[in-house]
């Protein structure tokens, strides 16, 4: 009765190729796939085993035994289904804003400065650019806990170097290390993969945590942005973004992507 209503629950589409394919497919993503498989691998010894011993001895009894271990084989890959789906969905549904909090490491790339200034502040050598404004509002949140600050630099925005320096770094009091990741290519992926490799590296080296990093991935272009959220998929590393929209107010909020929020979107684990 258990094969059958976990067999019911079972997308329509394809349902027998799904059926066998979680079964005889072992996922240990979580902790809840580890048992499973773990559960799978004994029950497919106990069903060669019995299978073995029915075949050499002819006993009725081992056939027996052998389909009953392969009715729980079957059963404890459509168990195991049906609880990581209702896990997931409850995880989801539970999850809430991220409270954002000071880090001691920051990263994030320097836009060169646009051009939508008012009469006033291009009268004003001292005026901030404002796609730099949020900037200078990220280190003045960190600013008390900050200890090494990490800026992406393209070919372009590494002419602003000292405009940054002087405009934001030097009027909000930062003493902070602040290491400089010079010539990236902001449209090459591969690229940027290497200089953000190159830093993660000199984070572990400098003996900070994950739970020490925080990423603001509102600044720079589309492929920057889309590859420093990939680093920050981690349970303790916290994402940092700008709210968008003309009419509301704009703000940085904390975005923390952990692991399990990637499930529903692999393949091998929604869809058969």
């Amino acid at each position: 009765m258990l094969v059958w209503s976990c067999y019911k629950k079972l997308p329509k589409k394809d349902k027998v190729a799904k059926f066998f394919r979680y079964i005889f497919t072992g996922e240990v993503a979580t902790g809840l796939g580890l048992m499973a498989f773990l559960a799978e691998f004994l029950m497919s010894n106990f069903l060669f085993e019995f299978l073995k011993n029915a075949l050499e001895d002819g006993k009725v009894e081992d056939f027996v035994k052998s389909g009953i271990s392969f009715a729980n084989l079957i059963s404890i890959g459509l168990a195991f289904i049906i609880a990581y789906h209702y896990e997931l969905e409850k995880y989801l549904k539970s999850k809430t804003q991220e409270k954002r909090t000071p880090r001691k490491v920051l990263i994030f790339a320097l836009s060169t400065p646009s051009n939508s200034q008012s009469n006033n502040q291009n009268n004003n050598k001292n005026s901030l650019p404002p796609n730099w404004e949020p900037i200078k509002d990220l280190l003045e949140f960190h600013k008390e806990k900050l200890e090494k600050l990490y800026v992406l630099l393209s070919k372009e925005s590494e002419k602003n170097k000292q405009d940054f320096e002087e405009k934001i770094v030097s009027p909000l009091g930062l003493k902070v290390n602040i290491e400089y990741i010079k010539d990236v290519d902001v449209n090459d992926e591969i690229n940027i993969l290497k200089k953000l490799n190159e830093t993660v590296i000199d984070i572990n080296k400098s003996g900070y945590k994950e739970e020490d990093v925080s990423i603001y991935i509102s600044s720079g272009t589309s492929l920057v942005t889309s590859i420093l959220t990939l680093y920050g998929i981690n349970d303790d590393i916290q994402i940092e973004y700008l709210t968008q929209g003309e009419n509301s107010k704009k703000e940085i909020k904390a975005l923390n992507i952990k692991k399990t929020d990637l499930l529903p979107f692999v393949k091998d684990l929604t869809k058969a």
